[in-house]
């Protein structure tokens, strides 16, 4: 008999409601250090990304164990290399899982909603951890029908990387922090030169016209709706904004050549099928993408070369970013609760998340941890505190959905044939909408 994955996650709620039931996640008891004078024993799993992930954070399990070893509470760290996800659904179908666990936002719904994260509004309001100490992206990409059930911990927003090596050749001065479209389109104009594989390019767009990132926040920044409320329904397609929006990305390259179509990018030496990214090669002036790409290229370019930048505020007055994160969850048949909640609390707060816990993590999601001179040192010389205050002052998350999976693709296909001029805008984006629509419309029950 073959067992579907749907399947399995059908009898994992059911299965996954009773044992939730047996060791009191909905008030129930469960025993505690405290009640029996013993030590809890928290199993905390992490995913294995890398090598080097993996020595950095078997290091830093060192202080967590040592902060945890106060509460009465003992932590074992393990590392999951492979299907993570699939393992976790399996493990609670058959009753048992880990005590704190890794999250990603494609898992965090159904795992929610299904018993396998634990929710977590009540602790929350109990301990008094606001959602205003993290981005709103970064909180609000763990919440579904209201219910929390993570907390972030890393994560990326959306920046503009400024290569001030080109700025100066062509003496353009840089932007103004409070800068808008018209700047922006205005100073991309200036610092596009040149043609073939040889030309300069104002800016690049990493992530093309995604809706996860630069095409959502485009399309809000200009008023914009791009889902219905309940994220059941898909409205850009009918949105004149968002239209308009989406379009004047797109138009930087169609209409305006300072973004590098295809063929003007640099064939790669090391295999004849994919193309450089210009910044990589120095050939952009300017790149739109979130903030991981800093480390892909600034040993090529240069430390102090790149300066660091919050998006342009769009027509609507509005300067939103995409924030994209994992978080920490406490799972949900865990018999150790408390102690759980415990160590998520701390690897999410200012203990987790400020000075070594800062450099830990790629980026903290806690703003005090990314706006920390532990974290801000590494990048001196830089704008990005004033990037972390405007992602704290308004951000969006990646259009987290139960069906995240399967719409991403769709609208990114519809939108990359947009960007290379094989449809209208227009036309691209009541594609995406109405093939999403249908997704959406199968969407299992318990999920809507």
């Amino acid at each position: 008999m073959r067992v579907t994955r749907r399947a399995l996650l059908g009898s994992a709620a059911s299965g996954g409601a009773a044992a939730l039931a047996a060791c009191g996640a909905a008030g129930g008891t469960q025993e505690t250090s405290s009640q029996t004078g013993q030590p809890a024993t928290v199993e905390w799993r992490h995913s294995a990304s890398s090598d080097a992930a993996v020595a950095r954070w078997t290091d830093f399990a060192t202080d967590v164990k040592a902060a945890m070893a106060e509460k009465k509470i003992n932590v074992n760290l393990t590392f999951e290399t492979t299907q993570m996800w699939e393992k976790m659904q399996v493990e609670f179908a058959g009753g048992s899982g880990p005590d704190v666990v890794y999250n990603q936002v494609s898992w965090v719904i159904p795992g929610g909603v299904r018993g396998i994260f634990l929710q977590l509004d009540d602790l929350v309001k109990r301990d008094k951890i606001k959602r205003d100490s993290y981005s709103g992206g970064a909180w609000d990409s763990w919440v579904w029908k209201n219910k929390l059930y993570a907390i972030a911990y890393s994560g990326f927003g959306e920046c503009v990387f400024l290569y001030k090596k080109l700025f100066t050749e062509s003496n353009v001065a840089l932007p103004k922090l409070d800068w808008t479209w018209d700047d922006f389109l205005t100073i991309a104009k200036k610092l596009t030169k040149g043609e073939g594989t040889s030309k300069q390019f104002g800016v690049v767009l990493f992530h093309g016209v995604d809706w996860q990132l630069t095409g959502s926040s485009w399309m809000m920044n200009n008023g914009g709706k791009v889902l219905s409320d309940a994220r059941d329904k898909a409205l850009f397609g009918d949105d004149p904004k968002s239209i308009q929006g989406f379009e004047w990305l797109v138009d930087l390259r169609l209409k305006h050549g300072v973004d590098p179509k295809n063929e003007e990018r640099t064939v790669s030496p090391s295999n004849p099928n994919t193309r450089l990214q210009p910044m990589n090669e120095g050939r952009a002036a300017m790149e739109i993408a979130r903030f991981s790409r800093y480390s892909e290229w600034i040993d090529m370019l240069g430390k102090g070369t790149v300066e660091i930048y919050p998006l342009p505020a769009g027509p609507a007055k509005r300067r939103t970013h995409a924030i994209g994160t994992n978080a920490w969850s406490v799972g949900g048949l865990s018999k150790v609760k408390d102690a759980a909640w415990e160590v998520t609390k701390w690897l999410t707060g200012s203990g987790g998340q400020t000075g070594k816990g800062a450099r830990v993590v790629p980026f903290p999601s806690l703003l005090a941890g990314g706006t920390s001179k532990e974290f801000l040192d590494q990048y001196a010389g830089t704008r990005l505190k004033d990037v972390v205050d405007a992602w704290a002052k308004d951000s969006h998350d990646y259009m987290v959905n139960p069906d995240s999976t399967e719409v991403n693709p769709i609208f990114n296909k519809h939108a990359t044939a947009a960007q290379n001029g094989e449809k209208t805008s227009r036309q691209a984006l009541r594609d995406a909408q109405d093939e999403i629509n249908v997704v959406f419309g199968r969407r299992p029950a318990d999920l809507r």
